[in-house]
């Protein structure tokens, strides 16, 4: 019987990468703690995974969860090995006492990729930056349903006998999670942008709340992401429990976005809004070069996807991003002592309903 136990170590530096490609991973990591050869180095190997089995480290089987490569001769934390090692880590067959210290790990180093996205942050409002968005999308109300058909009650207590039997490991499904257009945050991306933007989701966590520093709240992943005629189109897997229960009973059927970004524009006057050149305010109605009235408007530039979440109230009012934001505004123009004559206090958004999606389930 095996004795799995955590090794890994948890001060590796973190380096970032759009992709993981686990086995290859794997052979780097066991060549440089030289299992290729006559002298294999579990104190070397077991740095890089989550969990070993201290019965028998001499076998590269025994070494589960990768999360750090070999980069220029040396073991290093990878964003998405981090992300990779978190998605697998519920369905890996290890004791719950031990997939509690692995958390714990991935915890730290999650915690360390914020506070240096928050450094970053204050350091420079030009530089790219990497920052949670809280922005709640309008709101998607579905109905499950398998190979097209609407799930009724019997389906459903199918189901749920399913996931009860343990013969339900997974379950995709497809949803619309994001449709472009006016919003009571003021906000929005070029139109030239979108594509890309939609299709950057592919291989990004699915969580709930927008909660980025819990690993518990990863239900899945979106394994498929599109623009579809102005909306986000996404095929997610769910592999938690949770996660399917949560969506059988129809508790997930609203989503919302997050996103990375590089800059934010200023719609009025077309410069860098977090520059003290501009002293426009999200919401708010100015007169524009020929003296018409325009509502300002924040536009993301180079928007990249980060994460999709289950939400219970989409489209809040007041969200942390823009307080964040403003708040940042408001400290460069008391800097500046800038001021402007502002045409009206604010202009409500104009938000078009939504229509109901039926999610598709894969069998």
């Amino acid at each position: 019987m095996a004795t799995w136990k955590v090794g890994a170590a948890r001060n590796l530096p973190i380096v970032e990468r759009g992709s993981w490609d686990g086995s290859a991973v794997k052979a780097r990591i066991f060549s440089w703690a030289g299992f290729d050869g006559d002298s294999p180095s579990s104190t070397k190997a077991r740095r890089c995974f989550l969990v070993y089995d201290a019965d028998a480290p001499e076998l590269k089987g025994s070494y589960k969860l990768p999360f750090a490569d070999i980069v220029d001769g040396e073991p290093k934390a990878v964003d998405a090995g981090l992300q990779a090692a978190a998605n697998r880590l519920p369905q890996t067959d290890i004791p719950e006492s031990v997939k509690d210290k692995a958390r714990a790990v991935l915890d730290g180093y999650f915690k360390r990729m914020e506070e240096s996205v928050n450094q970053r942050i204050s350091e420079s409002a030009n530089e790219e930056v990497r920052m949670d968005i809280a922005v709640m999308s309008v709101p998607v109300a579905g109905q499950l349903s398998i190979g097209g058909r609407r799930v009724d009650a019997a389906k459903r207590k199918k189901l749920r006998e399913a996931l009860e039997a343990g013969e339900l490991a997974e379950l995709v499904f497809d949803a619309v999670v994001f449709r472009d257009g006016s919003n009571a945050n003021h906000y929005r991306f070029r139109a030239e942008d979108l594509t890309g933007f939609g299709a950057s989701f592919e291989g990004q966590p699915f969580l709930r709340n927008h909660d980025t520093q819990d690993i518990g709240s990863r239900d899945g992943t979106v394994v498929a992401s599109m623009l579809d005629g102005g909306s986000f189109l996404q095929k997610i897997e769910l592999t938690t429990e949770r996660g399917i229960k949560s969506f059988v009973e129809g508790q997930i059927d609203r989503f919302s976005i997050g996103w990375y970004f590089s800059g934010i524009t200023c719609s009025v006057c077309g410069q860098d809004w977090m520059d003290d050149g501009c002293v426009h305010w999200p919401g708010k109605v100015y007169a524009d070069g020929d003296g018409d009235p325009q509502v300002c408007e924040l536009i993301f530039e180079n928007p990249r996807g980060k994460e999709t979440s289950a939400v219970n109230a989409p489209a809040v009012d007041g969200t942390r991003i823009l307080a964040q934001l403003c708040e940042k505004k408001q400290e460069v123009l008391a800097m500046s002592e800038k001021e402007v004559k502002v045409v009206a206090e604010e202009v409500p958004a104009a938000v078009e309903p939504v229509p109901v999606v039926e999610p598709v389930v894969e069998p």
